[in-house]
């Protein structure tokens, strides 16, 4: 059986997928299975490889975020196809029930489950760091089945063979409105976030063994994670304000820039700074008004950062959501270049943020119940766009104003969030 190290050259760069995975994940079978029609007249591919490369390469085109989840998809589906020695093109339909029996417990563990996150050069990367919930079982079959129907409508597979996904997992059905609802904030719950990030120190910090004891603060610390510590709480700040208030979603904050935030037009007279938005969703460029209390959170992160209080045209492309491990004490100016965070530390840092502060409400060292503290342990970044959403429906009542907030596609989306929610009925119910 031929085998073919996914990290040659023979696939694009952008399409390779994240194959520096340890070795005993790396390689995948190569030959054309029964179901393969390969090689097609127009089509470079030569194997089902190739023709998820291509997938890949054509939805990244659309969307960089797209295509960054469906290469995650694809990499478990292959991984776990090259275990049984087989590729895409020898799948059968027993297989995907098999499949996704899998993503829901995925056995052996120790084959296939971290119980963290591993770097993938790391001998301990595994694919899944846990099994998948349904709804998350059915949106990576999906994934699968969209590759499958790009491969036979192409003429590489002569049929898909794939069941449609209800009939491989059972999901709960909810009203869309009401799932949107269980995913926002509520004002306290707000008030509460904005009060813990006002005293986070984060923790993950390593010291820096080359400073000499006599220049170390009296408490032991290094003047270098105070000063990470006050651009940690800066950027926190920002990053609340623009998910919050203005309905940013992950890509717009760790794709975005400082000098991305530029003076209104004279004639804009609500608002004195806009936001510049020039890779959104689907690629769609957006400008949005910026209340004065928002700038004021770019001027604080800007000012902490050591930069000058407001943006010029020419100055370097210094991110929204910087990474702090590149941040030194504050005698070092700061590095030109200075990166972003990546998607998945920004995901851990959010996590981190939401799990302390249901630990504090829990024990009492922060007001809230035993109600918040579970709401926001199950918080994510993207709670803080639903939230926003809310806002400014109820706000404004106005669907044509939110949905400009928002972004969306369809009207219909952004009417999710002018449905009554379960708390909203609940008041109804309950008033005397």
């Amino acid at each position: 059986m031929n085998e073919h190290d996914l990290t040659t050259e023979s696939l694009p760069k952008m399409q390779q997928l994240p194959w520096d995975a340890p070795p005993s994940f790396r390689t995948v079978p190569t030959h054309r299975g029964i179901m393969c029609r390969g090689p097609v007249p127009g089509l470079e591919a030569q194997s089902d490889l190739d023709m998820v490369a291509l997938w890949l390469a054509e939805r990244a085109s659309a969307s960089t975020n797209t295509a960054m989840a469906y290469r995650k998809e694809t990499e478990r589906f292959l991984f776990w196809l090259a275990d049984s020695g087989k590729v895409i093109s020898d799948a059968t339909r027993e297989d995907f029930i098999r499949y996704a029996k899998f993503l829901i417990d995925p056995k052996p563990r120790h084959q296939w489950v971290a119980d963290r996150k591993h770097p993938r050069t790391s001998p301990d990367w595994r694919p899944f760091t846990t099994a998948l919930k349904p709804d998350s079982v059915k949106y990576s079959l999906s994934v699968i089945r969209a590759m499958l129907d790009f491969m036979h409508s192409n003429g590489w597979l002569a049929a898909n063979p794939m069941p449609e996904t209800r009939y491989l997992v059972a999901t709960t059905k909810e009203e869309p409105a009401l799932k949107v609802a269980r995913r926002q904030l509520s004002e306290q719950q707000m008030g509460l976030l904005g009060e813990f990030v006002d005293r986070y120190e984060a923790t993950e910090y390593p010291v820096r063994k080359e400073r000499k004891k006599d220049q170390q603060p009296e408490d032991g610390r290094q003047p270098f994670i105070d000063r990470r510590n006050r651009v940690t709480r800066a950027r926190l700040r920002l990053i609340l304000a623009l998910a919050g208030t203005l309905g940013a979603r992950q890509a717009d904050i760790i794709e975005g820039f400082l000098s991305d935030f530029s003076p209104a037009p004279s004639d804009l007279k609500a608002a004195r700074w806009l936001w510049y938005i020039p890779n959104g969703k689907g690629r769609k460029a957006a400008t949005l008004p910026v209340p004065d209390w928002v700038m004021d959170r770019v001027v604080d992160l800007r000012v902490t950062l050591g930069l000058p209080a407001y943006p010029s045209a020419n100055e370097p492309p210094y991110p929204i959501c910087p990474d702090t491990r590149y941040i030194r004490d504050s005698e070092r100016p700061m590095p030109t270049h200075l990166p972003a965070i990546s998607r998945s530390g920004l995901y851990r840092h959010m996590q981190d943020v939401f799990h302390r502060l249901a630990y504090a409400i829990d024990s009492g060292e922060m007001a809230g119940s035993s109600a918040d503290a579970r709401i926001l342990r199950d918080a994510s970044l993207h709670w803080l766009r639903h939230t926003a959403m809310k806002r400014i429906t109820r706000k404004t009542k106005d669907l044509t104003i939110a949905k400009l907030l928002g972004r969306h596609a369809s009207i219909e989306t952004t009417a999710l969030y002018a449905e009554s929610s379960l708390s909203e009925l609940a008041d109804a119910l309950c008033r005397d």
